[in-house]
């Protein structure tokens, strides 16, 4: 970030149910929420915070309403990505003694990106586009599979390789938002890793080399003074 870059940036310290900023003033959004279960503020499961519901249908209708407060804040031709994981349904000892999962549940992958994108849909959200974040330096998970031991006998077990992906999200109020087709040739899938082993999969830091790109794309770099439309940057003809 450049020095003037530093001068002119402000931090805002707020409630994302009621974030303090005026209607239709953002033209650029990303966040990073706490996903359900993966990134738990106590060990306790409860409502109070994002990420520690109770149910994962819970988790979707409360980060609905966060992403309508996004809605009302964003421009109409602004853009919000969107960073999201999926986790697997725990083991019973997870929950409270009065909500014990079904069998169906442990185990299984939650699907939460795709019922979040379905989710936002029904509240008039238009999913433009989703990303894969590959990341190539991820922790190997240990999950062995069926083996036989050494004594002969034998091991069950239940294996499924290590997950090294996030979706993002590119979410819009309509489809005539501002992009700069020049800043961004990436496809849908971006290889950046993250450091190797520093921290659990699912608390890894964004690296800016995703970030960049996306503020670049869909943030514009002057506006219009008065109604603050996006400058479209000049493009010569030949």
């Amino acid at each position: 970030m450049s020095k003037m870059g530093r001068e002119l940036s402000t931090f805002i310290l707020g409630n994302s149910f009621q974030i303090p900023l005026a209607d239709e003033s953002v033209h650029c959004a990303i966040t990073e929420p706490r996903f359900w279960t993966l990134r738990p503020h106590t060990r306790e499961y409860d409502d109070r915070h994002l990420g520690n519901e109770l149910s994962a249908n819970t988790y979707l209708q409360r980060f609905v309403e966060i992403m309508r407060e996004v809605k009302r804040v964003l421009r109409r031709d602004g853009v919000l990505w969107l960073f999201m994981d999926d986790s697997y349904g725990g083991p019973i000892d997870r929950f409270p003694a009065d909500r014990e999962p079904t069998p169906q549940f442990v185990g299984n992958r939650l699907l939460i990106p795709q019922r979040l994108a379905l989710a936002l849909q029904d509240d008039d959200w238009i999913v433009r586009q989703i990303l894969i974040w590959a990341n190539t330096a991820v922790k190997l998970e240990y999950y062995p599979g069926w083996r036989v031991l050494e004594n002969g006998e034998l091991r069950r077990g239940s294996w499924r390789r290590t997950t090294a992906h996030k979706y993002i999200f590119m979410l819009t109020k309509q489809m005539q938002y501002w992009a700069d087709s020049t800043k961004d040739d990436l496809t849908s899938v971006l290889y950046v890793s993250t450091q190797p082993y520093r921290l659990p999969p699912f608390e890894q830091e964004i690296p800016t080399e995703i970030i960049t790109p996306l503020i670049e794309a869909t943030c514009p770099e002057w506006c219009c003074p008065l109604c603050g439309q996006g400058w479209a940057p000049r493009v010569n003809s030949r």
